[in-house]
């Protein structure tokens, strides 16, 4: 009984450990704080191009969700036009 007793008291304090750094991440972030959109996405492959050789597919998830939000904004900037 002893060693099962050590084996959770590990993973318990692994598990803290984890708990106590994410809501220390979670507190550091910069609430209230924003910047302007930049949806340059001719940028952003190049960056991506540039620091990440390889990886096609993480470039790709990276670049579709902006690709949705720049479709999206020309959309809504249309609509005000009318």
């Amino acid at each position: 009984m002893p060693n099962i007793n050590k084996q959770v008291n590990g993973i318990m304090s692994l598990t803290c450990s984890v708990t106590r750094n994410y809501l220390d991440w979670l507190t550091n972030l910069p609430w209230g704080k924003y910047s302007e959109e930049n949806l340059d996405l001719a940028r952003a492959k190049e960056i991506l191009e540039e620091d990440h050789y390889g990886m096609d597919d993480v470039k790709k998830r990276i670049l579709v969700p902006a690709r949705a939000l720049d479709i999206q904004n020309c959309y809504l900037i249309d609509k005000r036009s009318f």
